[in-house]
């Protein structure tokens, strides 16, 4: 938690040793652990920065780990699982099939994510196998249902460490995505390094566990017991960042930006929903939450990036307008871009609850790539 003010202490000397003053205007940006010590500096420092960009927080830490220890407990501890990729394109598509259009396109992004009631219930009564046993990849086995229940299910810990789980995307099957955090090893190895490093402090080395029985097994470790649970507090009270009451930050003019890709198999966009919304509570309301904060939903987007939406965004100029000019920020612009550069599609990136609805031309894909064809609308 120090890290931070002590860095940004040398940097100023730094700046004012080298250019003869100090800067006029200091912003912080960060995504993922970087948005998680952004919110840190909100809520612990709120007068360190002038403005601060909080993109795909990992603010809900603790849980956070429990719930990637539950999928793992899911998918690892099952060597006979057989979730092969054609199955993840199988649910993938059946939530597509069920949610795509509520945003009035079908072009392979869920924009409309509050219109989506497809849920891991939807899933076992559609695509299970005849009788549960896996009998192929038109289907899912009781086993691979239950992995689904594991992901979108909310989980409590240790009584008080609370995740709302994630939710079904259609975007499953996209690169990045499961194949990376939930079977390929992602989750797994963030789960273990926090209960074994940072949870138990355990100094057993070697390959990760199950391979290596000489090390701790972090998917046996038990967030209910009492013995765990000063241990658990302690890792709570330096990783979270949960402090909702930001009026110390916003009193002094300070800005926040919170931004999460809707599609993010790493973290959850549920937990910087329920963030944002315990802010407005905390601070007095939607208006006085205006006042100093914006957030933006990245629909199809990854975490952090990639994925089938628009992930790019100029957050600092709409931040410093906001900071330096008193220009608020509202709908802003979104884009995805290939590795040479060239624009594949844009969208509006909508402010926080509202999101893109097509309204351009039917039938038509290029159309569904420009964002002038898509409007910011209330769910």
């Amino acid at each position: 938690g120090q890290a931070i003010p002590t860095v940004m202490t040398a940097s100023i000397a730094l700046i004012k040793r080298a250019y003869g003053a100090s800067p006029s205007k200091s912003y912080f940006e960060g995504c993922s652990n970087g948005g998680r010590e952004a919110l840190i500096s909100a809520q612990k420092y709120p007068e360190l920065f002038d403005g601060i960009i909080s993109r795909a927080p990992a603010s809900n830490f603790v849980a956070t780990v429990g719930a990637y220890q539950t999928n793992m407990k899911a998918t690892v501890l099952n060597p006979t699982l057989n979730f092969t990729p054609a199955k993840s394109r199988l649910l993938s598509n059946a939530v597509l099939a069920a949610c795509d259009g509520n945003d009035g396109v079908a072009d392979g992004i869920v924009s409309n994510s509050a219109a989506c009631t497809y849920s891991a219930a939807t899933a076992r009564t559609e695509l299970r196998c005849a009788g549960g046993a896996d009998t192929g990849d038109a289907c899912l086995s009781d086993a691979q249902l239950d992995v689904v229940d594991a992901w979108t299910n909310a989980k409590t810990f240790a009584g008080k460490y609370t995740t709302p789980g994630w939710a079904l995307t259609g975007n499953e099957s996209a690169a990045d995505n499961w194949d990376s955090w939930l079977f390929g090893g992602n989750q797994f190895a963030f789960q273990y390094g926090a209960i074994s490093g940072f949870i138990l402090k355990d100094p057993a080395t070697g390959p990760l566990p199950p391979q290596d029985s000489t090390a701790v097994n972090t998917l046996f470790f038990d967030f209910d017991a009492a013995a765990n649970a000063a241990a658990l507090a302690s890792f709570s009270s330096t990783a979270d960042a949960l402090n909702a009451d930001l009026r110390s930050f916003s009193s002094t003019g300070r800005k926040l930006l919170l931004w999460h890709g809707a599609a993010d198999p790493a973290l959850s966009v549920k937990n910087t929903v329920n963030y944002y919304q315990n802010v407005v509570s905390s601070v007095g309301g939607q208006t006085a939450a205006d006042a100093f904060t914006r957030f933006y939903i990245a629909p199809g987007v990854n975490h952090c990036h990639g994925g089938a939406g628009a992930d790019e965004s100029d957050l600092l100029t709409a931040l410093d307008n906001w900071v330096s000019k008193a220009v608020a920020p509202g709908t802003l612009s979104a884009a995805q871009t290939t590795a040479t550069g060239a624009t594949n599609l844009t969208r509006p990136l909508c402010a926080y609850p509202q999101y893109p609805r097509y309204t351009g031309p039917a039938n038509n894909a290029d159309a569904a790539k420009q964002a002038a064809n898509f409007t910011c609308v209330s769910p």
